[in-house]
């Protein structure tokens, strides 16, 4: 049987907590939204959450995958929120280096097929291709193995590849 742990958290540690990740889960969530600003907000947010939700935490040890995993969980809640408010669509393309002396990417496009991936294969290719996180840091804010991280990413990629040329 897993004990619930169902006292309070004591302010020292609460205090504590808070210095030590506050900033690498700023950082987490800047990656995510591309926003420092937005990121300090849900940064906030997170804690706030984690501290009410501090009684159904069931291993104390698991503290710092708890936490990414509520802030993993509060960047998708304002991504949906920002997706559901955009004043105009990404329809602009956009020129970049490449093989051409213009290499157009229609960013429609590429949002059209991140958006059909399933949201298990969406997130780690995001945080592994464009934000930089390593297999491992993504399996421990997601709570799961890296092999199955890296079967995700994979199978991410080659979907992406699918729906993008479709």
């Amino acid at each position: 049987m897993i004990a619930v742990y169902t006292h309070q958290m004591p302010d020292d540690a609460v205090e504590q907590l808070y210095h030590l990740y506050y900033q690498p889960i700023v950082r987490y969530l800047n990656r995510i939204v591309s926003d420092y600003a937005a990121a300090e907000d849900l940064g906030q947010e997170t804690f706030i959450k984690a501290m009410r939700h501090w009684n159904g935490l069931l291993e104390p040890s698991a503290v710092r995958g708890w936490l990414y995993r509520i802030a993993t969980n509060v960047a998708y809640d304002y991504l949906r929120h920002q997706r559901r408010t955009a004043q105009s669509p990404l329809t602009e393309d956009i020129i970049v280096d490449g093989p051409g002396p213009e290499y157009r990417i229609d960013q429609e496009s590429i949002w059209r097929a991140l958006n059909r991936l399933p949201e298990r294969y969406r997130l780690p290719l995001i945080l592994h291709s464009l934000a930089g996180y390593s297999l491992n840091d993504i399996a421990v804010a997601l709570g799961c193995n890296v092999s199955t991280i890296k079967s995700r990413v994979h199978r991410a990629r080659t979907q992406f590849r699918q729906y993008y040329h479709a």
